[in-house]
């Protein structure tokens, strides 16, 4: 052997960490076996990845249920008789812009 395949060896092995993993010059370190949990950072991050994205399917479920309850508050209707005093809403697209928002209307017939 001469000195250069001495120094190789020597600076390998000193690159070495206790887990058996390899330091290159920029710092980034990869494993020489396997690791010993059976995971690598790719499975952990697409169990991070799932469990988000089932907070987010609970989040959009509640999200949703809470709407539909609000909605259905809003479209139901008080005891009306005839003669009471209502307030009808006019759609953006039934109104000029001078137009009012809503119409005062009297309930003749139910």
């Amino acid at each position: 052997m001469d000195q250069g395949e001495i120094n190789d060896d020597v600076e390998e092995e000193g690159l070495k960490n206790d887990d058996g993993q390899i330091i290159d010059d920029q710092g980034d370190s990869h494993s020489d076996s396997n690791d010993k949990s059976g995971t690598s950072p790719f499975n952990n991050r697409i169990q991070r990845t799932d469990v988000v994205r089932q907070v987010a399917r609970k989040g959009q479920k509640r999200q949703a249920e809470e709407f539909l309850q609000n909605t259905y508050k809003k479209k139901k209707l008080t005891n009306l008789k005839i003669g009471d005093n209502v307030l009808v809403p006019v759609p953006n697209v039934d109104r000029g812009p001078t137009d009012g928002r809503n119409i005062l209307a009297v309930i003749i017939e139910i």
